[in-house]
């Protein structure tokens, strides 16, 4: 399915700019799930995404290898673009290595910490300001038909953030490809450098699982003729207007079958799941209460 021939956008919140549903983070093309390719490669690759943009939302990271480098020699090539890119970035891993987490989670978001990290995205981005800027994990959650705990009455993070008027981004909404219904196989994430064998959802004791479950959200999706990846997108998008979802790719093509997903029309009952995601130890850590600032 092509991108919609016009990009729909919708408010970033109660009050907050028009921006599109549908984004991409740029954590793949950094090579956090293998080796980068060229500079040259992947800013060419950047070329077919963006000329879809009025308002198209981007996603880097100050750990996302050198995510905010790239797309800095982007728009310094292409500064007529930038008017159209809703941009946001993250901070909050001093270490700003993601390779190298695992038993090393330290936070830091105090405010000296925060200009420091805001300054020296804005020198790597070569930009004098960016449109939204984000905590990275602190109170992070994933949102996809696997994994509805934002959904819980225990933690009331949708019915909070809709009583406030805040909207929600759905990180990873494709499980890191595995919704995407083309990871089939240890073999399909087994390059250099990638991260898809650390994840819980790919290990030995949940893989044939979740895909079993992949393999009934395909046919959901076959049946409405579109993609496993199109189909979860719009089965976020259908849960309410406050939904967002930022995804990443190396594959330009995959870019137009994301956008491809605004134009499709689900129950947002349809094709629910429920289904367990993270160890105890790593949910503990998805949900946080923000430091309390020192006097």
């Amino acid at each position: 399915m092509a991108p919609p021939k016009q990009l729909i956008t919708t408010h970033l919140g109660k009050n907050g700019p028009q921006v599109s549903p549908v984004g991409l983070r740029l954590m793949g093309a950094s090579g956090m799930y293998g080796n980068p390719a060229s500079d040259n490669e992947r800013l060419a690759f950047l070329v077919p995404r963006i000329k879809w943009a009025r308002r198209f939302g981007i996603l880097v990271s100050d750990i996302y290898g050198d995510s905010e480098h790239l797309l800095g020699k982007w728009f310094a090539a292409n500064p007529s673009k930038r008017k159209g890119i809703f941009l946001t970035t993250k901070f909050g891993h001093p270490k700003r290595d993601l390779a190298n987490l695992q038993g090393t989670r330290a936070m830091n978001t105090n405010p000296e910490y925060f200009h420091d990290a805001l300054e020296a995205s804005l020198k790597r981005l070569g930009l004098p300001y960016i449109d939204l800027y984000y905590i990275h994990r602190l109170d992070r959650m994933e949102y996809n038909t696997f994994c509805l705990d934002i959904e819980s009455p225990k933690y009331k993070l949708l019915e909070t953030a809709r009583d406030l008027g805040v909207a929600i981004v759905a990180y990873s909404p494709l499980g890191n490809g595995l919704l995407s219904g083309t990871l089939w196989s240890k073999e399909d994430f087994t390059k250099p450098g990638d991260l898809h064998g650390g994840m819980p959802w790919f290990s030995d004791d949940h893989f044939k699982t979740n895909l079993a479950i992949v393999d009934k959200i395909r046919e959901i999706a076959k049946a409405k003729g579109v993609t496993a990846a199109q189909f979860t997108l719009a089965w976020i998008l259908a849960q309410g207007e406050d939904l967002f979802a930022i995804l990443g790719t190396t594959k330009a093509h995959r870019v137009a079958e994301n956008l491809g997903s605004l134009d499709i029309i689900v129950n947002p009952e349809q094709g629910k799941v429920v289904g367990g995601r993270f160890p105890a130890a790593i949910m503990e850590y998805c949900f946080a209460d923000t430091p309390p600032l020192e006097a």
